[in-house]
């Protein structure tokens, strides 16, 4: 199992799409869910993991609920994170937070075919799939607020 610490708005949604495919499975917001310290530890068909934003508020629930997972943090500048939030009519300060410190992701990497496919190895292992990756990275997930709002005729 792995579990990937992080802020809003730092590219958690693609990364939770990128990680659920054909050997493996990604939670998005797990801590969201009712009852989600239930959730299996061992699953030898599928790697299974989670990517979420709420719970750097408390680590430690997460490391009681899963003592053998592999820890991550993805990192997002701050400001970016602001600025992003920012152009949803949010206001978030993402400086007034600290996430834990584990083995380090970053989100400017997300958008480089090599570094995703590092992070890949990193925390599922084998079973790349370039050609899916690609194709996530043309959809740009939630990645660009203002393409998504512009292609539908909004202010940016």
């Amino acid at each position: 199992m792995f579990f990937i610490f992080s802020l809003p708005r730092s590219g958690t949604a693609w990364l939770s799409t990128l990680l659920t495919a054909r050997d493996s499975f990604c939670f998005h917001e797990l801590t969201a869910e009712k009852g989600w310290q239930d959730l299996p530890q061992t699953r030898s068909e599928r790697v299974v993991g989670a990517v979420d934003t709420g719970a750097y508020r408390n680590p430690q629930a997460v490391y009681t609920a899963f003592p053998t997972a592999t820890y991550f943090t993805l990192y997002r500048r701050p400001q970016q994170i602001t600025a992003s939030a920012a152009k949803l009519g949010i206001n978030y300060d993402a400086a007034q937070h600290t996430l834990p410190k584990h083995s380090a992701l970053y989100y400017d990497d997300l958008s480089d075919l090599n570094c995703v496919r590092a992070l890949w190895h990193r925390v599922i292992g084998d079973g790349f799939d370039e050609q899916r990756t690609r194709q996530l990275m043309e959809m740009n997930i939630q990645r660009d607020v203002s393409k998504f709002m512009s292609a539908r005729g909004l202010a940016a």
